[in-house]
């Protein structure tokens, strides 16, 4: 398999179909939700730290704004999810979702798949970090299995994508699936993981061009730099994680449900 031709695919898939554009303008709407609420966070904190006496905590903006990060949060992690339900059908050019409330069902439907893998990855994280106070010979364990789990906890992903094929929780919960994902995709998915590399660099420049555009431009407001570079860089980064979930969904397709019909 051509992990090269399906990043390319991926875009491709990505920027056409019916109504793309009007789909990527609520992209960015969500997306800049988000960038805005995560600027928004980062100054407060910044503020905090560079005053000489703790100033006034805007409590009731910081509510509503984490509020809205979680609702808008939630909604994309559930559109991620039926974009990887369209994948699977990579022959039709109408992969992109259209903007509906689907997704909020969707993300309530995997929540505990996601729940239970977090709990089994925190559980297996805590028990290395155990071993670092049990003697040297166990901190030596300790270091080999954290950096172990962390290979292993890269191919959760693969469950994801199982859930999304048919929006079912059905056998997902087995704690040796990563193990038996990473035996079947280790190839194509550590191929792909460098590729993206440059790809993510590649699409994080323009933020922070557009930030460096705008001081030379005059602009001295950091924040708003700051609030343009987010918005700029939280979409960029959305499609580029909707490319990654396309080349995954294909990977699966071709490793894992190959091997199942075998």
């Amino acid at each position: 398999m051509n992990v090269f031709d399906i990043v390319i695919d991926g875009f491709k898939k990505v920027f056409t179909g019916k109504n793309a554009l009007i789909k990527h303008i609520f992209i960015i709407l969500i997306t800049s939700v988000i960038s805005l609420v995560s600027v928004y966070f980062q100054i407060l904190a910044e503020t905090a730290e560079k005053a000489s006496e703790m100033p006034e905590f805007p409590f009731k903006t910081f509510i509503i704004a984490l509020i809205v990060m979680f609702i808008a949060g939630i909604y994309l992690s559930g559109y991620n999810f039926q974009f990887m339900h369209n994948a699977f059908n990579n022959e039709s050019d109408e992969i992109l979702p259209e903007f509906t409330g689907k997704p909020y069902s969707i993300f309530w439907r995997a929540f505990p798949v996601m729940l239970v893998w977090t709990l089994y990855i925190i559980a297996a994280m805590s028990l290395c970090i155990s071993l670092f106070f049990a003697g040297p010979i166990f901190i030596v364990v300790g270091i080999i299995l954290f950096f172990a789990i962390l290979i292993i906890s890269a191919f959760v992903q693969f469950i994801y994508i199982g859930f999304a094929k048919y929006y079912s929780r059905e056998g997902l919960y087995n704690i040796s699936l990563p193990v038996k994902y990473l035996k079947l995709t280790f190839e194509p998915f550590a191929l792909m993981a460098l590729l993206f590399i440059p790809i993510y660099s590649a699409a994080m420049s323009p933020s922070f061009f557009l930030g460096m555009f705008m001081g030379l431009s005059g602009i001295k407001d950091v924040n708003m730099i700051m609030y343009a570079g987010g918005v700029l860089g939280g979409y960029l980064g959305f499609v580029v994680q909707l490319v990654w979930y396309y080349g995954l969904v294909q990977i699966y397709k071709e490793k894992i449900d190959t091997e199942v019909i075998q």
